[in-house]
């Protein structure tokens, strides 16, 4: 019996505990916000979107929160091309400083640090905006243009209400909504909007929609442009422009591709790798001239293109003299999409000495002994940002009349060093046009190189949709190999063949060398993945992300050797 009382007593003072202990858990739980969130996205022309998410943090009835951070993001299958995070402090949105965190297995996001702790109660509200930059969002299919969208932010926190707003671009046609959530839809101001609402949301809700739609009659294209250089050369009286473009087409094949250039532009032609290409003027106006480039041969879906399109156009309205002291000014460009790299080249007229830019230039190139050419890098722009560039210069219109005089005299010393050279009967050697040719061979066969690469990748992104089959996949593949072999050791004899006979090509020669160590470096990585992940050495979700990581080297390395063969191409 005092054995049964002991028990007895202590199972008394255990249950006594238990509550206390509740209590004292629960008192050490911080209160969670209230957030009510509001996104915002549109779809613009050439596949472009922009999402705004906008919460409003409050604490509940009758409490107090101190907020320092707060965590948002995405699941890790959206990568915005850019974010930024700003608060909403003394009348005005001001920048958040962030850094990039994991919100747990399957989501990535960023903390957002608050420029001081805020304690929240009382009526004050804390507003946070997220603003993003999606460029491959849209894809093509039969039916028309499809956004795949996130539904819901992801947040680590409970979210009490919820509005999605989604607008559509101008003159697009709504076609279908999919998802299983339920979506509304209504026409304002010749735009679609698809709306959806939410209340009492779990923290990390990963729901998605696919928005499908016609697109405007203008807005025919998806492609990724990877590179812009527009080269302006200021000349006597005019301007000569040069637009080299690189894109990878995501959509429809294209069988001629629209621009439009400035209402005075003129002498318009354009050329590829191999030569000039056909340009057919669509419509002229004092505003724009409308023209379609037509390429060489058809560019499929997940083929890349390059192309160059010249033309020129009067210095009235464009560069302004104030004594001797001129400023040029030229939109950066007009295309209208999504530029990864947009460089722009200006090269002064003879005798010009560049004063400043804006943007400031990133380096000063001296192309002659008079001549200065300023190049200014922009990097990734967006078409609504309407980015032009300002050159000033000093330049005497002295330079005018004493040019022909100096050329006429390095004309007399070039005719009697020639004499001098015939008198003394030595034989005149003409190395260019073999080295010309040699050049224009190796052009050729990194042509074809790059060609395969690509069509190595459009194999390998089937075989992932399930488009392409195993069997196919392998045979071509390995036919594709052995052709990059013999393409990689006629290449070999033919870069050593031109280093020896033309040393001014060896730094770019050299680029393309160290790109293509690193892709080989790249292959090499990939291959050691597979093999790991077959034999259980890593992780599926490790060997996800490191096979992401491979596969953006393999792309920058694949792109520095485009451009070093876009270098090349020059010398040709």
């Amino acid at each position: 019996m005092p054995g049964m009382r002991r028990t007895l007593a202590l199972l008394l003072i255990a249950l006594t505990l238990v509550p206390l202990a509740a209590l004292h858990t629960e008192a050490q739980e911080e209160p969670q916000p209230i957030i009510h969130a509001l996104r915002e996205v549109e779809i613009m022309n050439a596949g472009l979107l922009t999402m705004n998410d906008t919460f409003t943090l409050e604490a509940p009835p009758g409490e107090q929160i101190q907020i320092t951070s707060i965590k948002v993001g995405f699941h890790a299958s959206f990568i915005a091309e850019r974010s930024s995070f700003e608060m909403w402090k003394d009348e005005s949105w001001q920048p958040l400083e962030h850094e990039e965190v994991l919100l747990d297995d399957r989501f990535s996001g960023y903390e957002l640090m608050l420029p001081s702790p805020m304690v929240l109660g009382g009526g004050l509200t804390l507003r946070i905006r997220a603003s993003y930059l999606f460029v491959n969002r849209v894809s093509w299919g039969a039916e028309g243009f499809a956004a795949r969208i996130p539904v819901y932010p992801a947040t680590p926190y409970n979210i009490s209400s919820f509005i999605l707003r989604v607008t559509l671009p101008d003159e697009a046609e709504l076609k279908a909504v999919d998802s299983p959530l339920a979506f509304t839809n209504s026409s304002e101001g010749g735009r679609w909007i698809v709306r959806h609402e939410a209340e009492a949301l779990k923290p990390l809700p990963n729901e998605n929609v696919t928005i499908v739609y016609a697109p405007a009659p203008e807005d025919e294209y998806l492609l990724d442009c990877e590179r812009l250089h527009r080269s302006i050369s200021v000349l006597p009286g005019r301007l000569r422009l040069e637009d080299t473009y690189i894109i990878t087409n995501r959509g429809a094949t294209i069988n001629r591709f629209r621009l439009k250039l400035p209402g005075d532009a003129s002498n318009i032609r354009a050329r590829d790798g191999v030569g000039p290409i056909k340009v057919i003027t669509a419509d002229k106006n004092d505003a724009y001239v409308e023209i379609y480039v037509v390429p060489r041969s058809s560019v499929t879906p997940w083929n890349k293109w390059s192309f160059t399109v010249e033309y020129s156009l009067p210095q009235r309205g464009y560069v302004v003299n104030e004594g001797g002291r001129f400023t040029l000014t030229y939109p950066a460009y007009g295309f209208p999409h999504y530029v990864r790299n947009l460089k722009v080249i200006v090269t002064l007229p003879e005798g010009g000495n560049l004063i400043t830019s804006s943007p400031a230039y990133n380096s000063v190139k001296k192309v002659s002994a008079f001549t200065q050419q300023a190049i200014i890098d922009f990097g990734g722009m967006a078409p609504y940002e309407h980015p032009e560039v300002v050159v000033e210069y000093r330049w005497s219109v002295l330079w005018s009349a004493f040019r022909p005089l100096e050329w006429g005299l390095l004309a007399v010393g070039v005719f009697a060093g020639v004499y001098l050279l015939r008198r003394r009967e030595k034989a005149v050697e003409k190395p260019a046009e073999a080295e010309r040719s040699t050049l224009e061979e190796f052009l050729d066969l990194y042509r074809k190189r790059i060609a395969l690469l690509a069509e190595l990748d459009e194999l390998e992104r089937g075989v992932e949709r399930k488009e392409v089959g195993r069997e196919h996949f392998d045979r071509r593949s390995a036919e594709i190999t052995r052709r990059q072999r013999d393409l990689l050791r006629a290449l070999r004899r033919l870069e050593r063949r031109l280093e020896a006979s033309d040393p001014r090509l060896r730094d770019k020669l050299r680029e393309v060398r160290d790109a293509e160590a690193e892709l080989e470096r790249v292959d090499a990585d990939l291959r050691n993945l597979e093999v790991r992940l077959r034999t259980r050495r890593v992780s599926r979700r490790d060997y996800e992300r490191r096979r992401r990581d491979h596969l953006k080297r393999r792309s920058r390395a694949r792109r520095r050797i485009e451009q070093a063969i876009a270098a090349l191409q020059v010398e040709a």
